[in-house]
């Protein structure tokens, strides 16, 4: 009976741990993004960011469940740079992780 339910919670951390993240910062957002934007037109796309440096003409940083993250550069409002970091640890990894120790 243990057995089965190790199995079950280890089967289903495995599909929740191949979901797409449940938010806003996907690669498709990131690439609707465009040089000269202003801040409220990204943040209608991400959100609020998770970061915001605190020159108000400089960085913004958005990460997404899966570890993904968008960093923005902004100079007078608009976006001069981006860049888009994949999550890239492997899924295998990412299900042990959530495993307890003991599981491993």
């Amino acid at each position: 009976m243990v057995g089965g339910s190790v199995a079950f919670i280890g089967l289903s951390l495995g599909i929740l741990a191949c979901l797409p993240p449940h938010n806003n910062v996907l690669k498709a957002n990131f690439d609707c993004t465009e040089l000269g934007m202003t801040k409220d037109q990204v943040e209608k796309i991400f959100g609020p960011p998770a970061t915001r440096f605190p020159d108000p003409d400089g960085w913004a940083f958005w990460e997404s469940s899966d570890g993904s993250g968008v960093l923005i550069e902004f100079e007078k409002d608009c976006v001069v740079r981006k860049d888009f970091k994949m999550h890239d640890v492997p899924v295998l990894e990412r299900i042990l992780a959530l495993l307890p120790k003991s599981l491993r």
